[in-house]
């Protein structure tokens, strides 16, 4: 399945939102700049060496500038320096209050919370990512994707009674999110429960069909472990289409390895 982009913003019309703030209401030119030009540099033209660089001189002048951090935070998750996203990310948090009430709109308060959780959670520092989806969830009751993200948490840490509780919460709110359902599946899946499992893989399948291979992928294991060989040789062989389809497919990754496996050992039990 793709991972999902830390970014949260309709980015052209926060860019333009800027602009027309500093025209109406007035502000530091020099730092209004500062921030026009780095999220150019980085929503825009995706030139993240560049904006690394704007925000880094943006800093040295504004230390405060929440905007500077999160821009700088974004840059660092790209290059996949974790950590490094993490701090700035704690820091555009703690200097969000000082950020206009006009941008809030468009960079919410809950949103950063629950990218921090999943930069918590790239690290595999549970504890610290489910604090933070707990916190948006405390700005934000409603707030499904941190539900999911949660479920997802606990799932990790081999809890999954308490994913279920998250994701049936989840599903009251939006009862065709295909990925509850998904992360259902896994749930019963790791307790024992093939049939409810199944259920619930054959509704996220059915709400989106031939999109994620680990949907596929899963239902075919639980196929497998029913005995039935011909329907898991058809999910393993669609799984690995959507697997070599997507972004991220890679030729020496362990799941190719498996699913190629997989797929040649069924083959040989149905001759």
């Amino acid at each position: 399945m793709n991972k999902e982009n830390i970014l949260r913003l309709n980015t052209l019309i926060l860019y333009l939102l800027f602009l027309m703030s500093c025209l109406l209401f007035g502000c530091s030119f020099q730092e209004s700049y500062i921030e026009e030009n780095c999220m150019e540099l980085l929503f825009l033209k995706k030139e993240y060496d560049k904006s690394f660089e704007c925000a880094e001189q943006g800093l040295k002048k504004y230390p405060n500038n929440s905007l500077l951090y999160y821009i700088r935070a974004n840059y660092y998750y790209h290059q996949n320096k974790m950590h490094f996203a993490i701090n700035d990310m704690e820091q555009t948090i703690k200097y969000y209050d000082l950020l206009d009430d006009n941008y809030k709109k468009y960079l919410k308060i809950e949103d950063l919370y629950n990218d921090l959780g999943k930069l918590y959670d790239s690290v595999k520092n549970y504890d610290k990512a489910l604090e933070c989806f707990n916190k948006a969830l405390d700005i934000e009751p409603l707030y499904i994707t941190a539900m999911k993200n949660i479920a997802l948490t606990y799932i990790k840490l081999d809890n999954p009674i308490s994913a279920i509780n998250y994701l049936n919460k989840a599903i009251q709110i939006k009862k065709d999110d295909e990925i509850a359902y998904f992360f259902l599946g896994i749930s019963y899946y790791k307790l024992g429960n093939l049939d409810t499992a199944l259920i619930f893989i054959n509704k996220s399948i059915n709400l989106l069909p031939d999109r994620y291979y680990d949907v596929y992928n899963l239902r075919g294991e639980i196929y497998y472990k029913l005995g039935e060989n011909a329907k898991a040789l058809a999910d393993f062989e669609k799984a690995m289409e959507l697997y070599i389809n997507s972004n991220d497919y890679d030729e020496q990754s362990e799941l190719y390895s498996e699913l190629k496996s997989k797929i040649e050992l069924i083959k040989n039990n149905l001759k």
